[in-house]
């Protein structure tokens, strides 16, 4: 750049630079670990302090409890028990009549005795049979309000007889016909009872006395007189007495449904009235009854 030439100086040979050095694993600063903390591992699960166990007297009282409960509970029910088994009602002596069909079971013995309203609980009943182990025996009873448990089952153990069933059928004849050859008329199902035919036909043509029969001719029939129901007649009854039941059923019907005075307004006698219901249910049973066989 100035004219004068200057001489090439020759490089210098590089001098080797030594490489860095890596620090040793025994050269390397060890971490401070505290000793008032032990290290612990991440994601370790955390132990819960155990709960104490309990006492013995916690144990007893609990246990206290649990007895008393029991006792309680017990105590009770046995008191329950014993007051199921007395009478329905001290003071009522008026006699009901149950029939205990062949074969029937404790429990249906209970059911029958509820419906009655001579026991207080079907379960206790049934209870007491097992208990005492009783055998009951089938039967046609009767029974009152006033008496017990142990009193029934004692009954019923020995078995009763007091009294027989008689069913008069609605719209059924006094007597049998060739056209109502059922057998279901007054006099055959009178006959079923025990009865003679002598003395049926005794009790029907017997005349009659009372509010029931006024206005009735003298000599006239009884027909639509027999209300149609099942009765309980006692054993030792009389025709007259199986018939008089059913008298005092329809009067009762005509006196609590007030169809005397519902008779009288449309100019009908008691007689006439009985006698035209008589006709009227007779021929609606033989419709129901054609009806039936086509």
């Amino acid at each position: 750049m100035d004219g004068f030439k200057r001489p090439v100086r020759k490089p210098s040979p590089t001098t080797p630079q030594p490489a860095p050095t890596q620090p040793t694993l025994a050269q390397l600063p060890r971490p401070v670990v505290s000793a008032s903390r032990p290290p612990s591992s991440v994601g370790a699960p955390v132990r819960q302090k155990a709960s104490p166990a309990p006492s013995r007297k916690s144990l007893k009282w609990l246990w206290l409890v649990a007895a008393s409960f029991i006792v309680a509970t017990a105590g009770a029910s046995y008191a329950w028990y014993h007051e199921q088994l007395k009478p329905v009602d001290a003071s009522d002596d008026r006699r009901v009549s149950v029939v205990i069909e062949q074969g029937s079971s404790s429990v249906q013995i209970a059911r029958t005795l509820k419906s009655a309203h001579l026991i207080r609980d079907e379960f206790a009943f049934t209870l007491y049979i097992k208990l005492t182990r009783s055998e009951l025996k089938a039967g046609s009873c009767r029974f009152a309000p006033r008496q017990s448990v142990q009193e029934i089952v004692d009954t019923l153990q020995k078995g009763c007889n007091d009294f027989k069933v008689i069913t008069f059928y609605p719209g059924e004849t006094l007597t049998a016909s060739t056209f109502r050859p059922s057998g279901r008329d007054v006099t055959s199902q009178l006959i079923k009872f025990g009865f003679s035919r002598e003395q049926i036909t005794a009790t029907l043509e017997a005349s009659r006395k009372g509010p029931l029969f006024a206005g009735k001719p003298a000599g006239s029939s009884l027909e639509g007189y027999v209300f149609g129901e099942t009765y309980y007649v006692p054993t030792d009854a009389s025709p007259e007495t199986a018939l008089s039941t059913a008298f005092d059923e329809l009067y009762s019907q005509l006196q609590s449904n007030k169809l005397i005075d519902k008779y009288t307004a449309r100019g009908l006698t008691l007689y006439q009235a009985i006698t035209l219901a008589s006709i009227v249910q007779r021929n609606l049973v033989a419709q129901i009854r054609l009806l039936r066989r086509h």
